[in-house]
């Protein structure tokens, strides 16, 4: 019978796959990125980096510490450098894509003010990066403002004039 728990077996999956995620600045993306599952073919996606993000870094925060310091150190710039690449495609309106691929910085063409625009994640992805010290306060607080403006951008799409709701 085998006794490996779940948490054992998640883990070992994460490890034996994360590297096949890890993509070097290329085309128009200028930082490293996390493409989710290594599937998509150079691709960024709003939540599946948040989520990818997330499951590197918590898994990493759980390893043996001399392996801890190490995955994690490996991780941190490609979850940073995803939210940066999302963040560097932001049009001027604030509007951020829902998806980019190297040589595409809006797939969706999110600048459109009909089309759906990026998810409401980056304050959380901000600061699951803080939480693992994955960014400088310095940069946090640059890519905060731009969070901001991204919220600011969806209020004045989304919300509804007499309801207030999105």
């Amino acid at each position: 019978m085998n006794k490996t728990s779940p948490r054992e077996l998640i883990t070992e999956l994460v490890l034996e796959n994360a590297a096949r995620m890890f993509r070097e600045p290329e085309g128009i993306f200028t930082h490293p990125y996390l493409d989710p599952a290594g599937q998509y073919g150079k691709m960024l996606w709003d939540w599946d980096s948040y989520w990818t993000s997330l499951a590197l870094l918590e898994t990493g925060r759980n390893l043996a510490s001399e392996d801890n310091g190490r995955f994690l150190a490996a991780v941190k710039p490609y979850a940073a450098g995803s939210l940066q690449n999302l963040l560097d495609a932001q049009k001027r309106d604030g509007s951020i894509p829902i998806s980019m691929a190297v040589d595409d910085p809006d797939i969706f063409d999110s600048g459109m003010c009909d089309n759906n625009m990026a998810k409401p994640i980056q304050g959380q992805y901000l600061a699951l990066l803080l939480k693992h010290n994955a960014v400088a306060p310095e940069t946090g607080r640059e890519l905060l403002r731009r969070i901001i403006a991204a919220t600011n951008c969806r209020l004045a799409r989304y919300q509804h004039a007499s309801t207030g709701l999105l």
